[in-house]
């Protein structure tokens, strides 16, 4: 038993991952809004690759309530590694998992001060409870309303947190030209804004 959990040690520390980190939740607040009006006159041409789809967790469908791999605690993950049906460390490793949560705390007062803005319009609030894995573990949490707007976010961790957001609008045929698409180094107990022409989108991140 000894000799397995040094040996995992080794391998943990060697990936550069602090094991602090396996069991951390973060609660992620996200806005997004459109423009009453916009002075653009550039013309999006470009239109959106949207991910694979085994890349990607629906909102809707997977993410209330579900798991990934995931254990509570450090002492589970070593009974897994070491039990009879016991399989590579890179299979067990604490998956992503999200959970649906139903309240705005941080960003309660901006979204009231875009309710309140006849220059904008909310679209949406949501918030939910998530581990953020290394990058090849990480999915993308995806949501699509009505064809009026979508998104898709994923978070993970290399040496620092990062997230890859992709925020669109307006469907056409199946094709969207009005979209974000940025990947960011982020901070927990961050806000973060991300701007468009014709919609605005604001995250925050915090450790729970």
């Amino acid at each position: 038993m000894k000799f397995c959990k040094s040996i995992f040690l080794i391998i943990f520390l060697s990936t550069n991952i602090d094991a602090s980190s396996i069991n951390k939740e973060y609660k992620i607040e996200f806005l997004i809004f459109k423009y009453t009006e916009t002075n653009s006159q550039e013309n999006f041409e470009t239109l959106l690759t949207e991910p694979s789809t085994n890349s990607v967790i629906n909102y809707d469908n997977e993410s209330k309530n579900s798991r990934f791999s995931y254990f509570s605690n450090i002492s589970t993950y070593f009974e897994n590694i070491t039990s009879k049906n016991k399989t590579l460390i890179s299979n067990t490793y604490p998956k992503i998992f999200f959970r649906d949560d139903d309240e705005i705390n941080i960003l309660k007062k901006i979204e009231k001060n875009i309710l309140n803005d006849k220059n904008k319009i909310l679209l949406d609030s949501k918030s939910w409870i998530q581990t953020i894995p290394e990058y090849d573990d990480s999915k993308y949490l995806s949501y699509k309303d009505n064809k009026n707007y979508g998104f898709y976010i994923k978070f993970y961790q290399k040496r620092f947190m990062h997230i890859e957001l992709i925020g669109f609008l307006d469907e056409k045929n199946n094709r969207y030209n009005k979209f974000i698409n940025i990947e960011k180094r982020v901070f927990n107990e961050d806000i973060y804004f991300f701007d468009h022409p014709y919609f605005g989108m604001l995250i925050s991140i915090n450790e729970i």
